[in-house]
């Protein structure tokens, strides 16, 4: 699903079972770059270690 808003782009993605993330754009302009933001979900580290989480956002960014 996605959401817009005045401040950016919003979308909700299941990487794995139980594990939704955030993705977050705010388009850029004269003063300001683009900002892109992946949040975990604050439940992610009851399923899997940081570090995984951590390869699982890096694979996720490469694939964008």
């Amino acid at each position: 699903s996605n959401k817009f808003s005045d401040d950016g782009k919003s979308w909700i993605i299941t990487l794995l079972p139980k594990i939704p993330v955030q993705l977050i754009v705010y388009e850029g302009d004269e003063e300001f770059p683009w900002d892109v933001r992946l949040l975990f979900d604050i439940t992610a580290t009851n399923f899997l270690e940081f570090e995984f989480l951590a390869v699982l956002a890096s694979i996720f960014v490469e694939e964008l």
